[in-house]
């Protein structure tokens, strides 16, 4: 009887235990809506029931950084967990466009030549190859020059076009170095940049004899044919062959490079298209018009905006 008495008293001081030990009730209301919720690292709903105690409570959502904290869960109570979620990155006010136009490159050329030629170049120690020999794309400070067992030094700035020709146990910047002097008898008057979608009109140069052309595109696609209308114009009297060089960049990356050689009659304007096909994106452009041998014709900026 006594025995069966305290058994049933441990029954009775277990349930009243039980009882004791109610769960408890969250509710996380986040904003903006639509993030993910983790209790101790484990995928949650938003609102639900918990055992009394302290857990680990973390809100992500895409865009905006990760909340975490501690809460408490209180027996038969229902704890309310208000988060306002912050943007990953603060906006800060910006004035747009402004940076996208009139962008230059910060690289300079080098035509490099000797007397003999075939010596070994090393620009800051770093071999380039031997005379004569031409570098773009050079990023623009201050280099040691070696030409051979000659050494110099430079500064480049941007855009620049260093010619140096070692001779005579010396270092000098020259102008005229594997420059035809032909070429100062032609001048490239005017240059015109087009869009086209197709080919067979971007090759007919008669197409934009009377157009302007422009320097903003708006177009419906990335395909695209670049068209580039120049004028060359011939004060000497005879015809001149001029191999031409031309490079595309996107800010600071060289896109493409071509060369075309073309001669230009004495005595009047001479017509001349080069056209390219790219898929374009967004961005400001540069074409630049040149001979092989580093004579800089003239460049020309447009901007791309795609639909």
């Amino acid at each position: 009887m006594y025995r069966n008495f305290v058994l049933l008293s441990l029954f009775l001081l277990t349930c009243g235990g039980k009882a004791w030990a109610q769960p408890g009730y969250y509710r996380v209301m986040a904003q903006p809506g639509g993030a993910k919720v983790y209790i101790n690292d484990a995928r949650a709903d938003s609102a639900g029931m918990l055992s009394p105690g302290t857990y680990e409570l973390r809100i992500e959502k895409e865009g905006y950084q990760t909340t975490t904290r501690n809460v408490r869960i209180e027996s038969d109570r229902v704890s309310e967990i208000r988060v306002h979620l912050l943007p990953a990155r603060m906006r800060i006010r910006s004035y747009p466009k402004r940076y996208e136009f009139r962008l230059r490159r910060t690289t300079a050329s080098l035509i490099l030549s000797s007397n003999p030629p075939g010596l070994p170049i090393l620009l800051n120690g770093d071999e380039k190859g031997t005379t004569p020999l031409r570098l773009d794309d050079v990023p623009t400070g201050l280099y040691r020059v070696k030409i051979g067992a000659v050494s110099d030094s430079l500064t480049l700035r941007q855009d620049d076009l260093r010619r140096l020709r070692l001779e005579k146990g010396r270092i000098n910047e020259v102008t005229k170095e594997i420059f035809d002097s032909n070429y100062e008898r032609v001048r490239l008057r005017t240059v015109a940049v087009f869009m086209e979608d197709d080919e067979a009109r971007a090759q007919d140069c008669s197409l934009f004899r009377e157009r302007r052309g422009s320097n903003i595109f708006r177009l419906a696609g990335s395909n695209m044919f670049l068209v580039a209308r120049m004028i060359f114009q011939n004060t000497g009297d005879a015809t001149i062959s001029v191999p031409l060089r031309f490079s595309i960049y996107q800010g600071s990356n060289l896109l493409s490079r071509a060369k075309h050689t073309i001669s230009i009659k004495p005595g009047k304007d001479h017509d001349w298209c080069y056209y390219h096909h790219d898929y374009w994106d967004d961005g400001e452009y540069t074409l630049a018009i040149e001979s092989v041998d580093g004579h800089r014709w003239g460049e020309i900026y447009f901007h791309i905006t795609l639909e």
